[in-house]
């Protein structure tokens, strides 16, 4: 938790990306705060449903989700290139 927060690229994310699609009636503070608690939520949740659901896969099948992982981000590369 300490590093997601203390991440620079997150932080730069955050500030520069996210406020192009806010109210520019609201707050730039409340506006940073819900996306935070969002994202937080977002991440917390992800990594529970990945702890609970891991325990039950052994770790061949774990090894063949990695690599099916690695092959379609590779795939997906080569789409976006060509």
């Amino acid at each position: 938790m300490l590093i997601a927060i203390s991440n620079p690229k997150a932080l730069l994310f955050y500030t520069t990306f996210f406020p192009q699609f806010g109210h520019t009636q609201v707050d730039m503070v409340y506006l940073a705060l819900c996306y935070g608690i969002l994202s937080f939520i977002v991440d917390f949740s992800n990594m529970l449903i990945s702890h609970f659901v891991s325990r039950g896969i052994s770790m061949n099948s774990l090894m063949w989700i990695n690599r099916s992982g690695a092959l379609l981000l590779w795939l997906t590369t080569l789409k976006i290139w060509l």
